[in-house]
């Protein structure tokens, strides 16, 4: 949204206004919460705001139609800021755009009050209004997105993953059924598997990205950087592939397993420490 003014109210004795806006969201009981507040522009009485965003629910919660009040102060060093006037419109005014409608009157009720011959105190107008939608995690699962899930299980010790093949016993196919199939072939793994350190963790990455690669469509695709600290930092690095899907690893340390004689588990879970980053790949990456 951006808003500009003309002919405020002239409120600094040897200049002319430092004007800035203050937007109020009305409430449930009549009181107003501040919203936003624009850049000072000082010395005008023209006003041009830069461009700001406001969500839509800390502009009206959701209502359209509710009232959204507007203050115009001209801006005091010491912080007791002039008032010059007000305004009141809603979202759905703001969203028909710049049109006749939204040229607001800035009213000042004290002025209007003591001089009959009183008119406004400046208008303000709406030069751009865009709606900006961002979309949930639902909405992005209701238009038919499909996900895949990649379990990397780190063998600890202080922590191995030597290469990146299943854990299933299949190299080639990895796959388990649900959770539980996740944790039955990390139960088998662990009667065969040697446990090491340190953590290598670039290969779960080369490994689910070429995967991405290959199950991926062409097309544009954005690009960004995934960077990890570990303790095996000499060997973390992953190759860049151009990947047509995004991929967000999510890392946790968490818990400590204990398998007794007979096969079983008891695991106890401490707090988990999780960093999560959005991967895209697009072009040649490099190592």
């Amino acid at each position: 949204m951006q808003l500009c003014a003309n002919k405020l109210d002239k409120k600094d004795f040897f200049g002319k206004s430092d004007p800035f806006l203050v937007f109020y969201r009305s409430n449930e009981d009549g009181t107003f919460t501040i919203c936003h507040k624009t850049e000072v522009i000082k010395n005008t009485l023209n006003p041009v705001w830069q461009p700001f965003t406001i969500p839509v629910r800390a502009l009206c919660n959701g209502d359209f139609d509710r009232t959204v009040k507007v203050d115009v102060y001209d801006w005091d060093r010491d912080g007791s800021h002039d008032f010059i006037g007000e305004f009141t419109t809603s979202y759905r005014e703001l969203s028909r755009g710049q049109n006749q409608f939204n040229v607001y009157e800035v009213l000042n009720p004290k002025k209007k009050g003591k001089k009959k011959k009183y008119i406004n105190s400046g208008t303000v107008t709406l030069l751009s209004f865009k709606v900006e939608s961002e979309y949930t995690f639902v909405d992005f699962i209701r238009g038919g997105t499909q996900l895949n899930f990649t379990v990397a299980i780190d063998f600890t010790a202080s922590n191995v993953y030597g290469k990146a093949k299943g854990v299933s016993g299949d190299a080639e196919n990895p796959n388990c059924v649900g959770i539980e199939g996740v944790l039955e072939a990390y139960f088998q793994s662990l009667r065969t598997v040697q446990l090491y350190g340190p953590t290598n963790f670039a290969p779960v990455i080369n490994k689910v990205a070429n995967g991405a690669v290959e199950g991926g469509e062409s097309g544009e695709h954005t690009q960004s950087v995934f960077r990890r600290v570990s303790d095996d930092m000499e060997q973390q690095k992953v190759k860049r592939i151009p990947c047509p899907r995004p991929i967000e690893p999510a890392v946790g340390a968490s818990s400590s397993l204990d398998l007794t004689s007979n096969g079983s588990s008891s695991r106890s879970v401490s707090k988990t420490v999780s960093e999560t980053s959005s991967f895209y790949s697009n072009n040649n990456l490099q190592e």
